[in-house]
C-alpha cells in the first residue's frame, strides 16, 4: 500500500469482513442458545452444543484479529499522511530558502 487512497480502500475491505464476521456470530450466538434450549437452530443443521461453542470462539477470535488489523492499517494510513503533510511542508521551506538566496532578504516586511 502506497496512497492513502490504498489504506482507505483496505480499510473498507476490512470493515465489510468485519461486518460478516459480526453476522456470522450473531447467528452463531443464537444457535448456541436455541442449543441450549433444546430447540433445532434455525436454517441451520442439528449442531452439537461443543461444536457450535467451538464456532463462536473461531469467529470472536477472526473478528478480534481483524479488529486489530484495522487498528494498525488505520494508524499506517494517518502515518501517511502525515508523511505527505511533512514533505509538503519541506517543500515550501526549500521553496521559501531558495526565494531568499535568490532575492536575498527585504529591506521591509512585506
Amino acid at each position: 500500500m502506497e496512497s492513502v487512497e490504498d489504506f482507505s480502500l483496505a480499510l473498507g475491505l476490512i470493515d465489510a469482513r468485519i461486518a460478516e464476521r459480526e453476522t456470522a456470530l450473531q447467528q452463531v450466538e443464537a444457535a448456541i442458545k436455541e442449543t441450549e434450549q433444546g430447540e433445532p437452530a434455525t436454517g441451520q443443521p442439528a449442531l452439537a452444543a461443543d461444536g457450535v461453542e467451538a464456532t463462536a470462539m473461531v469467529v470472536a477470535e477472526q473478528l478480534d484479529a481483524l479488529r486489530q488489523l484495522r487498528v494498525v492499517v488505520q494508524g499506517r494510513e494517518a502515518l501517511l499522511q502525515r508523511l505527505g503533510e511533512v514533505r509538503s511542508d519541506l517543500a515550501q521551506g526549500r521553496d521559501q530558502l531558495e526565494a531568499l538566496a535568490r532575492d536575498g532578504v527585504p529591506a521591509e516586511p512585506p
